[in-house]
């Protein structure tokens, strides 16, 4: 409705499996949610697809489910 704002989704690597792998996760978990927000009424030249390469990067906490916070994609409307 706003043809000046845009979204930008942005995919975080995680740090298990390889650098190959993890990017094709990440680059999966944007597209499905692109299509998502494209199927509920967002042109396709108003989402901004960004890869951020955390992959490496340490888990702050020692449970098991930390590794698996890094499997996500942030949305920014802007």
């Amino acid at each position: 409705r706003n043809p000046k704002r845009f979204i930008v989704l942005r995919a975080n690597m995680d740090i298990l499996g390889s650098r190959t792998f993890s990017l094709a996760i990440a680059q999966k978990r944007l597209n499905v949610v692109a299509e998502n927000i494209r199927q509920q009424g967002v042109a396709k030249s108003r989402i901004r697809q960004v890869m951020l390469g955390q992959r490496g990067k340490k888990p702050s906490c020692k449970i098991p489910s930390c590794p698996n916070s890094e499997q996500r994609i942030e949305l920014i409307y802007k």
